[in-house]
């Protein structure tokens, strides 16, 4: 009973924001569990539907699961939703099975035959992400690449989308940095987060626009916590830091990505969490000056 008792409170306050029939009644008839759904048109009306049965009922927490974190994508951090309260973390992606990384992408420079480097992605020992491989910077001798080596890991697209032309971004307005929980080999690695400019802005434009920042590892057993604000981002276009330098438009976000670069040799670089965090004593907007250059 306690079952049917906790059932019925979760799809009560589900059904209020999707498109599931109201739920009125959970009954036990016969040993079978019944979920009574009336017709919006009164009773009587589709009579020939069957009512849930058990084996339905044993597919909510999986449907509970999928809906939890569409809304969580789609409307959290809205203006008309509450915002999280100053020192609210968000862990936005938890390495903690490796189903959880089948969504991440690996690009090399081998991948357009432009070099010799090789990436990989798979759970550490201790049931964490591993992103590890071997760095190459050997150019390959066809007249045609003049710079090699780069491993990277990039984020899974936002597949829920909140509408309004802003399909497939993630919106972080409500935060203003980003956390992690790592420990590395001792070389430095690279974030960089691709936002775009905004609803009728092409991505062919903007394609090579990257926010970084770099990641130092001390390498050695223990874990590494890194908070960065959003504000210390730097705008760079083909790897070239622009003078011209922009804010983070933290509500078009489309992928978040940590790279390997520079030098040669095998890497590895453990991490348990990528979070947000909200903390209201850091106002920045941006740490660099904004030269105009019009003048």
């Amino acid at each position: 009973m306690q079952l049917l008792k906790t059932s019925r409170n979760i799809l009560q306050k589900i059904t209020k924001r999707s498109s599931l029939p109201s739920v009125t009644q959970v009954a036990n008839a016969g040993g079978n569990i019944i979920i009574h759904n009336p017709s919006a048109r009164g009773e009587g009306y589709h009579r020939d539907k069957e009512p849930f049965s058990r084996k339905d009922l044993e597919k909510i927490p999986v449907y509970l699961e999928e809906k939890s974190e569409l809304y969580r994508r789609r409307f959290l951090y809205q203006d008309d939703y509450t915002f999280p309260f100053h020192r609210s973390y968000d862990y936005f992606w938890k390495f903690n099975s490796a189903e959880k990384l089948k969504a991440w992408i690996l690009t090399t420079d081998m991948d357009n035959k432009e070099g010799f480097s090789k990436a990989y992605l798979s759970l550490s020992k201790s049931g964490k992400a591993l992103f590890y491989g071997n760095l190459s910077t050997k150019v390959p001798e066809d007249g045609r690449v003049k710079k090699a080596g780069y491993c990277n890991m990039r984020s899974p697209i936002n597949k829920y989308g909140y509408g309004y032309g802003k399909e497939n971004y993630y919106n972080w307005t409500a935060f203003n940095h980003i956390v992690m929980r790592f420990r590395g080999d001792g070389r430095a690695y690279y974030l960089s987060i691709a936002s775009d400019n905004g609803p009728g802005f092409g991505s062919d434009l903007f394609s090579s626009d990257l926010y970084s920042y770099p990641l130092f590892t001390r390498g050695g057993p223990y874990w590494q916590i890194a908070k960065i604000p959003f504000s210390k981002f730097y705008l760079n276009t083909y790897g070239r830091i622009q003078d011209r330098q922009e804010p983070l438009r933290k509500d078009f976000v489309k992928t978040f990505n940590i790279g390997a670069v520079v030098d040669d040799g095998p890497f590895h670089l453990e991490i348990d969490y990528i979070a947000l965090l909200r903390d209201d004593n850091h106002d920045e907007v941006t740490a660099y000056e904004m030269y105009d250059l019009r003048m």
